[in-house]
C-alpha cells in the first residue's frame, strides 16, 4: 500500500470509524502531523510526560440512552485539541483537562438525512453529521439499541456494507461489546468498553456524571520504502446525559518502524463548554442593552453605533449548544428578537461583526 492509500485509510478509518464517531474533520490536525511524519519516515524517539491530576468522590454510574444521542437540529462549536493528558479508566474518575491546547474552532452541524447530499446511499440513516457546511457529510443511524456508524459522502459515497455500532444502548459503567465492520478501504472488528465515569474538568468548569467509552485497534500496518510502519491508536469517547455529542473525544496515536516507537501523538476535539465561559461583560461591540432583561422571550437590542455589514448574533444555552444564527440588518440600531421557542432558562447571545465580537447573558422567565 503505497503512502496516499496509508493517508485515506487513515482519514477515514482512524478519524471515522475507530473513535466511535463519524469523520467531522474534527481531528484533522492530528491526521496532517501523522501523515506528515510517515511521509518522512525519521526514526526519532519522541520523549514526554504528561500529568495528569487524579481525585475521587463518591458518585452515581451515568446510563447513556438513545435520548443521548446525535439527533437532527443539534449544533455545537467544537474545539480541536492537542497536548492532551493520558486517559485514565475506572470509576469515579477525574479527568482534569485544563492544561490541554485548543488549536480551532469548528462549527458542526447535526441534520435531518434528507437535506444532505448522497442520503439516498444511506436509506436507513436518522442523523447525518458534518462540519462547517461539510463535506464530508457523515450519515449514522441510531436506534432504543444502538448507533451505526454507516458511511459518508464526500466525493463520493464511502458505504459500509458492514456498518459498525459504535455505541450499544443503555450503556453504563462495565458495558462492552464487539463488532464486525467493513467498508471499501478496510474491513475488521472492533470492540469498545465502557471502562470509566466520573468527572471531567476543563478551564470552563467541570461536567460530572460522564461516562467513558474505550477501543483500542491498529490504524495502519504497511510497508513504505521497505519499512514495516504500524499504528496503533486509542480512543477514549466521553458521554454525558442530555447532550446528543461526546462532550470530549481523544485519540492517543504511536508509530512504529520496523517495531521503534517513532512517534507518539495525544489529539482530539471538545464541545467548547468545556473549555470556555461566557465573559460576565461585553466587549465594545456588544448591544450597549438588552431588555427588558429578563424577560418571558422578547427582547429588544439596542446597539451603541449603527452596525456594519455582514454583523450577526448567534444563541448559546448553558451547555454551549448552538440554538440559532441569525444575519441583523445593516446599519441597525434597534433590533426585536423572539426567542420564546427556547423555553425558560439563562442564554448567552453572541454578537460577531467585521470590527469584533461581544457577548450579553440573558434570562428568560
Amino acid at each position: 500500500m503505497g503512502a496516499l492509500a496509508t493517508g485515506e485509510r487513515l482519514r477515514r478509518d482512524v478519524f471515522g470509524a475507530g473513535t466511535g464517531l463519524p469523520w467531522t474533520g474534527s481531528h484533522y490536525p492530528t491526521y496532517c502531523r501523522m501523515m506528515r511524519f510517515i511521509s518522512l519516515l525519521r526514526v526519532r524517539p519522541i520523549a514526554g510526560v504528561a500529568v495528569m491530576l487524579v481525585c475521587v468522590r463518591i458518585m452515581g454510574q451515568p446510563t447513556i440512552t438513545e435520548a443521548d444521542m446525535p439527533a437532527p437540529g443539534l449544533a455545537w462549536s467544537i474545539y480541536e485539541l492537542s497536548n492532551l493528558p493520558p486517559i485514565a479508566s475506572g470509576p469515579n474518575v477525574t479527568w482534569d483537562l485544563t492544561g490541554v491546547v485548543v488549536a480551532s474552532t469548528r462549527q458542526l452541524q447535526i441534520e435531518e438525512p434528507s437535506t444532505a447530499p448522497g442520503a439516498a446511499n444511506f436509506p436507513s440513516a436518522t442523523a447525518v453529521a458534518f462540519a462547517d457546511n461539510g463535506p464530508p457529510y457523515n450519515y449514522i443511524e441510531v436506534t432504543e439499541s444502538q448507533m451505526l456508524t454507516l458511511g459518508s459522502m464526500n466525493s463520493g459515497p464511502l458505504i459500509y456494507s458492514d456498518p459498525l455500532a459504535t455505541m450499544v444502548l443503555p450503556c453504563t459503567y462495565g458495558t462492552t461489546w464487539t463488532d464486525t465492520f467493513a467498508q471499501p478501504n478496510a474491513q475488521g472488528v472492533r470492540t469498545y468498553t465502557a471502562d470509566g465515569h466520573g468527572t471531567l474538568v476543563g478551564p470552563g468548569g467541570s461536567f460530572s456524571d460522564v461516562l467513558k467509552v474505550r477501543t483500542e485497534y491498529t490504524s495502519v500496518d504497511t510497508m513504505i520504502n521497505g519499512v514495516h510502519v504500524e499504528g496503533l491508536a486509542v480512543s477514549d469517547v466521553f458521554w454525558r446525559n442530555n447532550i446528543g455529542w461526546p462532550l470530549v473525544t481523544s485519540i492517543w496515536n504511536r508509530v512504529y518502524a520496523d517495531g521503534q516507537l517513532v512517534q507518539e501523538i495525544r489529539g482530539g476535539s471538545a464541545l467548547a463548554v468545556l473549555f470556555t465561559s461566557i465573559p460576565e461583560a461585553p466587549n465594545a461591540f456588544a448591544a450597549s442593552s438588552v431588555w427588558p432583561n429578563p424577560s418571558t422571550g422578547r427582547f429588544t437590542l439596542e446597539f451603541k453605533d449603527p452596525l456594519a455589514a455582514e454583523s450577526y448574533y448567534s444563541v448559546y444555552d448553558v451547555m454551549g449548544k448552538l440554538l440559532c444564527q441569525r444575519p441583523l440588518p445593516t446599519n441597525t440600531k434597534l433590533e426585536e428578537v423572539d426567542f420564546l421557542r427556547f423555553g425558560t432558562g439563562t442564554f448567552a447571545i453572541k454578537f460577531t461583526s467585521p470590527s469584533g465580537i461581544g457577548y450579553e447573558r440573558v434570562v428568560i422567565e
